[in-house]
């Protein structure tokens, strides 16, 4: 009697399916990063040094390691168009990136706040800030590689951005 050998890939597939359905389950594929990833839906005050702080969309438990995409609507929105803004237009303080945004502030991330997102994240990876895709997804490695809004405490002064490294 001949026995057949099967490659072991094959064969471990055979029996992850075998087991579960023995096991009256189903075989699933596990979630992706951005699936894991939550959406954020406010802001946090992110200090920056002693005297100095800047607005961050978080999630809802107080994380900047969350996402914000098309059809969202919050003030974490909001702060991140206000952001595009003063950082990346024609208001952008001391930070040196003026790449002409000039988006409305509604709270609604809609094609207009998507595009602006894009060229910001182009002109990151363009500066080797971004290794990210250029999506229009505003996500972890989108945030750390932004520059913010910031503030200063005495006077709560906007003046200049920053990266956020929180």
């Amino acid at each position: 009697m001949k026995t057949i050998r099967l490659p072991r890939v094959k064969a471990a597939v055979v029996t992850a399916g075998l087991a579960a359905t023995l096991l009256g389950g189903t075989v699933v594929n596990a979630p992706t990063a951005s699936a894991a990833t939550p959406t954020c839906s406010k802001f946090k005050k992110v200090a920056n040094g002693t005297n100095s702080y800047a607005w961050v969309p978080a999630s809802s438990a107080g994380s900047t390691a969350c996402q914000l995409t098309t059809g969202n609507s919050s003030t974490a929105v909001s702060t991140l168009q206000f952001t595009l803004n003063k950082c990346y237009g024609p208001e952008r303080g001391n930070s040196g990136w003026n790449l002409g945004i000039d988006i409305t502030v509604d709270g609604e991330f809609g094609s207009q706040t998507k595009s602006a997102l894009k060229k910001v994240q182009q002109a990151l990876k363009d500066s080797g800030y971004y290794d990210g895709a250029v999506d229009g997804i505003y996500g972890p490695k989108t945030s750390r590689a932004m520059h913010h809004r910031q503030y200063y405490q005495s006077n709560n002064r906007f003046d200049s951005c920053f990266r956020v490294l929180a």
